[in-house]
């Protein structure tokens, strides 16, 4: 079963960690006891599998933090490499039923996320909410299919990653349709904010 690029989170990988930025990820993503109470709401786990997923959560969680501190994060494959192996280790503790509903929430989670975070600085009204739900979905439909057709190969991923920012951007052009002026003058000064931490996270 391969594995479709869903996340929290990750659109997880490219909703959340290309368009958020890692500081962005780690300050909205929930405990990992709140994450697995939710998951349990949608999934219905038995013990056996809460007791493994949350094994797979710590896990991917030390080997973030390690990852950090030793300046490795990029050569690992970045949030993209947590999130995918995490994601695949989840699912192959649940059932067929419980990993078609795992996708779903992935989804409208990451929907969530970004939509909040844009909120907090955007104030966007519910319509504004609506149509950019509607903008994500579409982008997220688009990272799926391309990352389920990526290589394995590192280097021949590069071309992929650059498929990935330009989805972004055609999403970050799209989101700004909707917005009034000011929001949009707003939104484009988080994206240079975005940048600049990315670019400060290269540097160390």
């Amino acid at each position: 079963m391969k594995l479709k690029l869903t996340a929290c989170f990750v659109i997880a990988v490219c909703s959340i960690s290309l368009v958020m930025g890692i500081t962005a990820y780690a300050q909205e993503a929930p405990s990992i006891d709140d994450y697995i109470k939710d998951l349990d709401k949608a999934l219905t786990l038995n013990d056996d599998q809460e007791k493994k997923i949350r094994s797979v959560l710590e896990e991917r969680q030390e080997r973030f933090r390690d990852s950090g501190r030793q300046g490795s994060f990029r050569r690992g494959g970045g949030m993209l490499g947590f999130r995918s192996r995490a994601d695949s280790d989840i699912e192959a503790v649940l059932t067929d039923a419980q990993v078609t509903k795992y996708r779903e929430y992935q989804r409208n989670q990451s929907f969530d996320m970004r939509i909040a975070s844009l909120d907090e600085r955007l104030k966007l009204t519910d319509d504004q909410k609506k149509k950019i739900r509607a903008i994500l979905a579409v982008e997220a439909d688009k990272t799926e299919k391309l990352y389920a057709d990526m290589p394995e190969d590192r280097e021949a991923r590069r071309e992929y990653f650059q498929q990935f920012r330009d989805i972004r951007d055609a999403t970050n052009t799209e989101i700004e349709k909707v917005l009034t002026k000011k929001q949009q003058e707003e939104h484009q000064k988080m994206q240079e904010e975005l940048r600049e931490r990315m670019r400060g996270g290269r540097r160390r």
